[in-house]
């Protein structure tokens, strides 16, 4: 709610002849036209708005086929819906910039991944993903439920502690841990303190996989090496701070790197 009401202040400071792209399909985000000077508005969405994502066929890890309310079809080279959010921002924002429709779908084709987004190694038969760039509430549920739609013999999530978060921190962690619980998941690993709470959520709201918990980057480095199969997936996130992506150079290369 505090990355929204800064957000809409954003919104409510363009001038008359600023543009405001906006998705439709977030009540708390479309809420903002109303504050907005700017006369030119756009919004996008899948459920609704002026640019749509009437069907999207995705493709795993890899990315999503995309059918437009205005018959194009893209390749969204990011998986999971909230990329699908990212790329009609982009075509939108493309489109008021009178950038040439083939042009646009050149681009998509091309664009890669930054690092710890999403970034996919194969250990042998293990496939490791590291999206440890950083992590609130909201991205940990859209990387989760991605995760959940990659085929597995075991889906493993191993998730550190969400910062920054204030005087909420515990519920937020407690709240998503319940949510967890609901999930197609075959074991949960949590790595420090702070998401204890992950952990105390997802056994609390009934997960009926292994919830484990880890003090620290080197132990979860130890429990993987030892219970790791072929077949497996593992999804990293946590916040910035908590440095999971030493998971995956202590497990890609041997070592724990210092922080």
């Amino acid at each position: 709610e505090t990355y929204v009401r800064y957000l809409g202040l954003v919104i409510e400071a363009l001038p008359e002849d600023g543009v405001a792209l906006l998705n439709a399909d977030d009540p708390l985000v479309l809420r903002m036209r109303r504050v907005c000077r700017a006369q030119t508005v756009r919004t996008f969405g899948i459920e609704a708005g002026e640019l749509r994502a009437l069907a999207i066929e995705s493709e795993g890890g890899l990315g999503s086929r995309v059918h437009l309310s205005d018959q194009r079809l893209l390749w969204c080279p990011a998986p999971g819906r909230h990329n699908v959010y990212n790329l009609l921002a982009a075509v939108t924002a493309a489109d008021m910039l009178g950038v040439h429709p083939d042009h646009a779908a050149q681009v998509l084709q091309s664009f890669v991944m930054p690092p710890m987004r999403w970034e996919v190694h194969h250990l042998g038969e293990v496939t490791l993903i590291n999206d440890a760039y950083n992590a609130n509430p909201q991205s940990m549920r859209a990387a989760v439920s991605t995760f959940c739609e990659q085929p597995a013999v075991r889906r493993i999530a191993v998730l550190g502690g969400m910062r920054e978060l204030g005087e909420q921190t515990e519920a937020l962690h407690q709240e998503l841990g319940c949510w967890l619980a609901s999930k197609p998941l075959d074991r949960l690993l949590t790595v420090g303190p702070l998401a204890r709470g992950l952990a105390d959520g997802a056994r609390g709201g009934g997960a009926t996989f292994p919830v484990e918990t880890c003090a620290d980057v080197d132990g979860t480095i130890k429990w993987l090496r030892s219970a790791l199969q072929p077949g497996d997936v593992i999804l990293l996130k946590g916040s910035r701070l908590e440095g999971l992506e030493r998971i995956a150079n202590g497990l890609l290369h041997g070592k724990v790197p210092a922080c």
